[in-house]
């Protein structure tokens, strides 16, 4: 499975390799990566029709179904919430249809390795993710707890 790259969003990025910041300049933010790196790491997907940036899927079908169908899933809340938004601004409840109905949102999963808090008491400046804003039109975030994914392993 190959890593992903800030430009595709797709595929496996190891703890460590990260460093979310609203700092623009790339030097500045890998002399940050290289002091404090984010203490987390995540898999990106998007659309599978996407030829540019293919998703980087890992050699089990099982979790690749599921993926595509929560993507899929996450599309349609989309959809849904955009066309609440629009009705709640006075828009016809399709206005921004035309904007969300391709699907080309990110599907990032994310985990936080357990980490021992002395960690963060000995450097205030280190983090899970850094201080960002994120881009599209919203995020739709869902929280699972450990307990919750021992009887569910995807």
């Amino acid at each position: 499975m190959l890593q992903t790259t800030p430009r595709s969003n797709r595929g496996y990025a190891s703890p460590g390799r990260e460093k979310t910041s609203t700092v623009q300049d790339k030097a500045f933010v890998d002399s940050l990566r290289a002091v404090n790196p984010d203490l987390k790491e995540s898999f990106e997907i998007g659309r599978d029709d996407e030829l540019e940036y293919p998703n980087n899927w890992p050699e089990d079908p099982n979790f690749v179904s599921i993926m595509k169908s929560f993507h899929d899933t996450c599309k349609d809340l989309h959809i849904d919430v955009m066309r609440a938004i629009g009705l709640g601004l006075g828009l016809k409840e399709g206005f921004f249809d035309e904007y969300t109905d391709k699907g080309d949102n990110t599907l990032r999963l994310l985990h936080y390795p357990s980490t021992p808090k002395e960690v963060f008491v000995k450097n205030k400046d280190q983090v899970r993710a850094g201080k960002h804003t994120d881009y599209g039109s919203i995020t739709l975030l869902f929280q699972v707890c450990s307990p919750c994914l021992m009887a569910f392993p995807y």
